[in-house]
């Protein structure tokens, strides 16, 4: 194949997916445009499966990782924007970018949907998101204001991990055939949302407590045997038994803002429970 012939057909294969794209593009707006009136007076309601427009066509999604927080702006589903634009505090909106795939309802380039906040952009304080949203037409809508506040953020997520994955709270670990551990790691993972973590053994009066710090560096505060020192430590996060060991534990955690999940019991078996053998 000449180089001109693979040019033209690549040319050709664009514009086949623009026209495709502007086509269902306006079959959409069609679905949901007003309502016919048919000649006996009666109204045909639209077939669009769109739910109605929101007074704000924006909403907000995150997502933490390691190297920082990620943003996703979600857009009103029949909406058709060719641009997003965003600007974090006091900076002025700048586009979020596209994406190299086309847009159905617009037939253009679609909008990336997020922005990266790097860690030392996310202070532990409310943020202003100013949100503005480009038309095919070049109109704009907005601006739109959300709010991004990593501190609530993170509450809310621990929140929805305790309570969807209450196993998470804690689980006892039988090392060889001398110890047995109960292991708060994940509880001492989400310690910037946990004001205290409340337990007890083989009852449920939670009568004993670890404490976090507000800062996160430093260990935190709870009982320990003379025997393992070092438990409950970032180091080790759980609690060390010569075996046989505890029948149960009751585990629950106290959230930051006060508010407490629910109290998690754990039972060991009796198998788990057998003396070292000589």
């Amino acid at each position: 194949m000449t180089r001109r012939r693979f040019f033209a057909r690549s040319v050709l294969r664009a514009c086949t997916a623009a026209l495709l794209a502007a086509t269902l593009a306006a079959a959409a707006h069609a679905q949901c445009g007003s309502p016919r009136q048919l000649p006996t007076g009666t109204t045909l309601k639209p077939s669009c499966p769109c739910p109605p427009a929101p007074k704000v066509p924006v909403a907000l999604r995150t997502s933490e990782a390691g190297d920082g927080w990620r943003l996703y702006f979600q857009l009103w589903p029949c909406a058709a924007y060719t641009d997003l634009l965003v600007g974090l505090d006091d900076a002025k909106p700048a586009s979020t970018g596209h994406e190299h795939e086309l847009d159905v309802m617009t037939g253009k380039p679609r909008v990336v949907d997020g922005i990266f906040v790097p860690p030392d952009q996310a202070t532990p304080t409310v943020h202003r998101l100013v949100v503005k949203l480009v038309r095919p037409d070049g109109g704009v809508d907005g601006p739109y204001t959300l709010r991004f506040s990593p501190v609530e953020e993170r509450l809310a997520y621990a929140k929805r991990l305790l309570a969807g994955s209450p196993r998470t709270f804690a689980s006892f670990a039988e090392h060889g055939s001398v110890y047995t551990w109960l292991f708060f790691s994940t509880l001492f993972d989400l310690r910037h949302s946990i004001r205290e973590v409340r337990y007890s053994i083989d009852d449920c009066a939670l009568g004993k407590r670890i404490l976090f710090s507000s800062n996160l560096a430093e260990e935190p505060k709870a009982e320990r045997s003379v025997e393992h020192a070092d438990d409950l430590t970032f180091e080790r996060p759980f609690l060390t038994f010569r075996r046989p060991g505890p029948h149960s534990a009751c585990v629950q955690a106290v959230f930051a803002d006060g508010t407490t999940s629910n109290v998690l019991e754990l039972q060991r078996s009796e198998k788990d429970r057998r003396p070292p053998e000589d």
